[in-house]
This record gives C-alpha cells, structure tokens and sequence, in this order.
C-alpha cells in the first residue's frame, strides 16, 4: 500500500532506498520481517516507548543521506559568504511604557500614553470595538 502511494506521488519515490521500521518490540517476541525487495536497505526493530534501536534507526538515515557537494568555484552563495540555515528567535518581549487593562465599561489605558496610531493598535490587539469606551488619565472617551 505504501509503494502505491510512493507511486502515485511520483518523482521515482517507489524506487529510493528504504528502510524498514518496525515499533513497539518492548512489548514481546522479537518480530521477524522478510521481504525481498532490493529497494529495502535495512530492516529496524525499535521502540519509540523505551528508545530501544533509536540510535541504530538514525544511523541507518544518515547512512542513506547523500554527501554534501563540494562548492563550486565561483559559485554566487559561496562567495557572499551565506549561511546554510536561518535562525529565527523571537521578538523581544520588551515591557510597553503603557498597560491596557480591560475593565467592566471599556478599558483603561495607565502609563506613558503612546500615539494615536500606536493607542489605536494597542486597544486593537486588546479587543477594543470602535464604540469601546476608553478610559485615559481620568478622561474618558469612545474609540
């Protein structure tokens, strides 16, 4: 079932190299599989509960991985000196000289008031409607 749809995906899937995973062997016998298929490289017995053949199950991708190309003379990412990967981390979650705090008319804004612009995206992202009452230094006013 599996090579159908390896198949019916397309691009030679069907025909790669495969390993064959089989979990679960901490709860008995140990499983036999025998299957004649050149495209089967390696059979793993693991268990995903104890990590028992985890490290045998990396082994053999890595084993299947293909080398990394040399760098081509000239070749433009090379040459601008770009990493291989991306490393994204969060904004900082740098304190606002404002709060919002949510209260049973509307909400009240306590701090250094920011914009307009900046108040309007702030009430915004608290749930603030256009007719939300707003409550900013003791005055009160509809968004």
């Amino acid at each position: 079932m599996i090579d159908a749809e390896l198949a019916a995906y397309g691009a030679g899937l069907d025909e790669r190299p495969q390993i064959v995973v089989l979990n679960k062997v901490d709860l008995g016998a140990s499983p036999s599989f025998s299957l004649r298929d050149e495209r089967i490289v390696q059979v793993v017995a693991l268990s995903c509960a104890t990590g028992e053949g985890v490290d045998e199950l990396k082994r053999a991708l890595f084993r299947l991985c293909p080398p990394r190309p040399e760098p081509v003379e000239g070749d433009e990412l090379a040459a601008q000196g770009l990493v291989d990967f991306l490393v994204y981390r969060p904004r900082s979650r740098r304190r606002q000289p404002f709060r919002i705090y949510r209260t049973d008319r509307g909400f009240r804004v306590v701090g250094e008031v920011p914009d307009d612009e900046e108040l309007a995206e702030a009430l915004a992202q608290a749930g603030a409607r256009s007719d939300s009452l707003v409550e900013i230094a003791g005055r009160k006013e509809k968004l």
